[in-house]
């Protein structure tokens, strides 16, 4: 019975098998997963001969993500462990470091609300390893109009929400696009629906 693979194919039975093999030209092969790969999938490092990563980002992400757990577990047992140590050290970071709560940063922080806000929602969509792209929520204020894309009154000022159309959790994008203003309530009774999902709504258009 004749079988015929594909080039991909070929590759990735040849990097499992171990077979010696020429790398073709645009590819690359991971010293992790031993797969090679085009050279896309690695990230640029220009501490190496050919300015590429030795590792896919895939094999990075995998360590990256072991590493965190790791680290993130470790430092609750020990703060869990020496309340009063964590506490110390807590203390004495805060005396050396006074900006961290001086006039001037809260007065940032309190003109620069949807910044603080997007650097926030951004580093936990990163930390989830959800898709992240472009996000200015002044641009998506100006765009919106203040009007509830859900039900398409308008919003207060004080009672703005950024819902994400299509949920993180079911695939969509942390983008402009696929983020849009809703009342604090309106996006609290979406949840993670569809719009398609949630009945009464009004399906607005940006501009």
């Amino acid at each position: 019975m004749k079988v015929t693979l594909s080039i991909e194919e070929a590759l990735v039975l040849l990097s499992e098998t171990n077979i010696s093999l020429t790398v073709p030209a645009g590819m690359k092969r991971c010293c992790r997963c031993k797969n090679i790969r085009p050279i896309t999938d690695f990230s640029k490092n220009s501490a190496t001969k050919d300015r590429l990563d030795k590792r896919c980002k895939i094999c990075k992400k995998e360590i990256r993500e072991a590493n965190r757990k790791y680290n993130a577990e470790k430092s609750k047992e020990w703060r869990e462990a020496n309340p009063e140590r964590f506490k110390e050290k807590r203390d004495a970071w805060m005396q050396a470091h006074p900006q961290s709560e001086s006039e001037t940063r809260k007065e940032w922080l309190r003109n620069n609300v949807a910044k603080v806000r997007q650097i926030k929602k951004t580093y936990k969509v990163r930390r989830k390893g959800w898709e992240v792209g472009e996000v200015d929520y002044v641009t998506i204020l100006m765009r919106d109009g203040f009007v509830c894309h859900i039900c398409g009154l308008d919003v207060e000022p004080d009672d703005v929400h950024f819902d994400h159309v299509i949920p993180l959790s079911r695939g969509g994008a942390h983008s402009n696009d696929n983020i849009h203003i809703a009342h604090s309530q309106c996006n609290i009774r979406k949840n993670t629906k569809l719009m398609s999902e949630l009945p009464g709504t009004v399906t607005l258009k940006s501009g």
